[in-house]
């Protein structure tokens, strides 16, 4: 072998050689990775210094009286939340007829709260012509704690006779002539009047007395009936009727 031929192979050999070396020695000196400590599981958040809630806007009620028919008288204003949200609708009661100190001619509507925040009235129930007859509203409530509004129409005559009904959130109107048919109709009495009717404990209890169908209307021949009712939230239901002593009118 020449000179040259045995210069070239020292030469590899010791480029070999220091190419291992200088690779042990970056392997051996490189550092170890940095291992951040997490947190424990139980550790609190840092506050952000304002724990204080949201303040909301308050609600501003309108001067209902500016709703009610021109010419009319205002009675009253009942507030009560159909929709359960924290904003009241308005039940502003009126009358456009006052004889003698007495509100005859009454009727109401009923105001709510719209998307642009302005006031509308949703229901309107016209006044209820006759002397003497007068609105009377109340809240009521359904197991579902939904709730509606009974409305007492009272006719004070020789004898005072009552006729009412609830609305429910939907803004419609329940009767309930077609419970009492049912109930008289089992007793064989009939429905001449002079009933009173009345919010006890969420239900309503209505005294009704008893008819036979031969009887006149002064002259109730049979027990008074004490019938009571469940709001269901969109209906109204037969709960219980019990027999009374006869009423003196």
């Amino acid at each position: 072998m020449n000179q040259k031929g045995f210069a070239n192979i020292v030469l590899i050999v010791l480029v070999v050689v220091l190419v291992g070396a200088l690779g042990y020695v970056t392997l051996i000196n490189k550092p170890s990775p940095s291992i951040t400590p997490s947190s424990p599981d139980n550790t609190e958040p840092t506050p952000s210094g304002n724990n204080n809630p949201p303040q909301q806007t308050p609600i501003v009620y309108p001067d209902a009286k500016t709703f009610i028919p021109s010419g009319a008288s205002f009675v009253r204003e009942f507030k009560l939340d159909f929709e359960s949200d924290g904003i009241n609708e308005i039940i502003v009661v009126f009358s456009t007829n006052v004889t003698g100190g007495v509100q005859n001619d009454t009727g109401f509507v009923i105001l709510a709260r719209q998307t642009n925040k302005e006031w509308k009235g949703v229901y309107n129930q016209p006044p209820v012509r006759g002397a003497g007859i007068q609105v009377s509203v109340d809240s009521i409530k359904a197991s579902d704690n939904t709730q509606g509004l009974f409305v007492l129409e009272s006719e004070a005559g020789a004898g005072t006779s009552a006729d009412w009904y609830i609305i429910t959130k939907a803004m419609k109107k329940l009767d309930r002539r077609p419970v009492l048919d049912q109930v008289l109709n089992t007793k064989n009495d009939v429905f001449l009047g002079y009933n009173g009717a009345k919010v006890v404990n969420n239900a309503v209890v209505e005294i009704v007395p008893g008819y036979s169908k031969s009887a006149a209307r002064c002259c109730p021949d049979k027990p008074a009936l004490e019938i009571t009712y469940r709001f269901t939230g969109t209906s109204i239901e037969f709960v219980s009727v019990k027999e009374l002593a006869k009423p003196q009118l």
